[in-house]
């Protein structure tokens, strides 16, 4: 009875951290140029034992599409209130950069445009807690479809 109770508290203490989406093998990224807030034009992709990556054309958000800043996507009709939503996405997506650091985990799909494509988290300074962009991006209002859709046509 007592190996019971020992084992369902340590399944009950360990259902927190299951709860809690966190990268599995995130690389730490120093970013020093961002498009918008879907696309980081300008960074450093830190692989480990002293080694770096960069990007030749930069990193596309794989899990959220974010309101664009302008015209040059040609595959949507972008609006002037689009525009602005954009710019409004793209100075949050700064802010939350500079309140921590930027860990990306590559997915199998190019981003188009020869770039990498990458989930993103934040780790915030003297935080323990990973933050979703995505999810942080959708609870703002600052992506272009339901999450759901952007995350079906990308997880394949």
């Amino acid at each position: 009875m007592h190996c019971l109770l020992s084992i369902t508290l340590s399944l009950i203490a360990c259902l927190p951290l299951a709860a809690q989406e966190s990268p599995t093998c995130a690389k730490p990224v120093k970013v020093w140029a961002i498009y918008d807030a879907d696309t980081i034009t300008g960074c450093e992709i830190q692989m480990g034992w002293g080694h770096k990556f960069e990007p030749p054309k930069g990193m596309r958000a794989a899990d959220f599409d974010a309101f664009e800043v302008d015209e040059r996507r040609s595959t949507v009709h972008v609006t002037e209130v689009e525009k602005v939503r954009g710019r409004q996405a793209t100075e949050d997506f700064r802010k939350l950069l500079e309140s921590g650091t930027l860990y990306v985990e590559e997915v199998n799909w190019s981003g188009g445009h020869d770039r990498i494509a990458a989930k993103w988290w934040i780790l915030p300074r003297g935080g323990t807690e990973f933050i979703r962009v995505a999810y942080w991006m959708r609870d703002r209002f600052h992506i272009r479809e339901p999450l759901e859709v952007t995350r079906a046509k990308y997880e394949r």
